[in-house]
């Protein structure tokens, strides 16, 4: 069956077993029937229009009551919103809160020995890098310097064998390459080797 309301003094029809009834105003007809006035509507007796109100007070109680069964309960949280909400408080980064008194440091920021021993192991890696970076580049610099040392030694003996060739000295060369008494060994990894 279909019913429609059109407010207290609007429409209201009504389509039963016994054909269609309509109300207008504080006036009821019955549709199919010859009225007083010739329009082939009758008036439906009272008994007929409080049971058809009380039909649409039923239904629009059914209705509200279904939509209170849908409606959620006052302390239900929707499991994204908590979600968010932990997201944010955890990551929020409003550092003015730890003069409060009930502030708690967050888990991911939390020290503890586990987190510690983890640091210290990393900055003895980092060190140890660093250490042998820096002996790496002292090496290749020995090397450069043996290298440049060897080649300003065959120039000096070519400078002596002219020398000799013409009779004369190069006194500015003595000592070019003599190291100084308190330098330290250029080669420390061979303080054990004798010959």
């Amino acid at each position: 069956t279909g019913r429609s309301e059109g407010g207290l003094r609007g429409t209201l029809r009504f389509d039963g077993e016994d054909g269609i009834q309509s109300v207008h105003g504080g006036r009821s007809t019955a549709a199919g029937t010859n009225g007083p006035n010739g329009t082939g509507e009758a008036p439906i007796t009272g008994a007929a229009q409080r049971e058809l109100r009380r039909q649409l007070r039923q239904e629009r109680k059914q209705a509200m009551q279904e939509l209170e069964q849908a409606k959620p309960s006052d302390g239900y949280e929707d499991p994204q919103d908590v979600e968010a909400i932990a997201h944010a408080e955890a990551t929020l980064g409003n550092y003015q809160l730890k003069t409060s008194d009930n502030y708690q440091v967050p888990e991911s920021q939390r020290m503890n020995a586990e987190k510690k021993r983890r640091q210290m192991f990393l900055l003895e890696e980092s060190m140890h890098a660093i250490k042998t970076e820096f002996n790496q580049r002292v090496l290749a610099l020995r090397d450069f310097r043996q290298q440049a040392r060897a080649e300003v030694q065959r120039d000096l003996m070519a400078l002596n064998e002219i020398n000799q060739q013409l009779g004369t000295t190069s006194d500015w060369v003595r000592g070019l390459l003599d190291d100084p008494l308190d330098a330290p060994p250029e080669f420390p990894e061979k303080r054990f080797n004798y010959s």
